[in-house]
């Protein structure tokens, strides 16, 4: 039997599945990325849309080292 590779969701989709950030939110960072790049994590909270701790989590979630849960 073939391995069928697993998908992952995209960290802004983690972020938004957490409501930490809203899709607006995230199309403004991708907007930003596209045009001077950088990660979207790092974006976001430098855009002032999430705090460095929550960034953590999500990337938490994001490597399925937690389970995710709305964050506090």
């Amino acid at each position: 039997m073939e391995d069928v590779p697993q998908t992952r969701k995209l960290l802004g989709q983690v972020l938004k599945d957490l409501e930490l950030v809203t899709e607006r939110q995230i199309q403004k960072a991708l907007s930003v990325q596209r045009a001077a790049g950088g990660k979207i994590g790092e974006l976001l909270v430098t855009m002032g849309y999430i705090s460095r701790e929550e960034l953590t989590f999500g990337l938490a979630v994001h490597r399925g080292e937690i389970e995710p849960r709305h964050h506090p």
